[in-house]
């Protein structure tokens, strides 16, 4: 995958993820004051995870085509954890 490619399925899985926020959001405001605790908790994590994420697209897409090559298994290492640190955010949520 080239970097151009990466950087829009970057931008893809972000827009994923904020509307995963947003729906969280909503049922957030439909919970219990229990819930609504645990929901900001999990929101503060997925947002945490998402602001890193958009670091890294704009790290990649500011990336030449010479670097992209040799950093793109650091990129891909890094979002990689950061993906994974969405993901098991959201199955808290479930």
């Amino acid at each position: 995958m080239d970097r151009d490619q990466y950087v829009e399925m970057l931008k893809t899985k972000l827009d994923e993820w904020n509307a995963q926020i947003d729906k969280t959001e909503a049922q957030m405001k439909a919970a219990s004051a229990e819930a609504e605790a645990r929901y900001e908790a999990q929101l503060a994590e997925m947002k945490k995870h998402t602001a890193a994420a958009e670091a890294n697209l704009k790290a990649v897409a500011k990336s030449q085509a010479e670097d992209w090559e040799k950093q793109q298994a650091r990129f891909e290492a890094a979002w990689n954890d950061i993906a994974a640190g969405f993901r098991s955010a959201w199955s808290r949520m479930k």
